[in-house]
């Protein structure tokens, strides 16, 4: 609810870090959580390897732990008035 916030630490993160950042709110006041509260993570670098020496079976193991990859979090924010 709170998306005017949510942007701003977006903005301030990714100015900070120059690396494009998530955030997700997961508890809001508007909805009587009592506090707003933010989950910063950090979007994985996209690092895209020569494969043409990679087997078959190999390259099929690599596509799904990549798959299975998730966003490091660097932060979490409470806000309270």
């Amino acid at each position: 609810m709170c998306h005017l916030t949510r942007r701003f630490i977006t903005e301030a993160y990714r100015l900070e870090i120059c690396r494009p950042v998530t955030v997700a709110e997961t508890r809001c006041r508007a909805v009587w959580d009592g506090v707003c509260t933010f989950v910063v993570r950090r979007e994985p670098k996209l690092v895209v390897p020569d494969l043409r020496w990679v087997d078959k079976d190999a390259l099929t193991k690599i596509a799904r732990a990549a798959t299975r990859y998730e966003p490091e979090e660097i932060a979490a924010l409470r806000i309270a008035t």
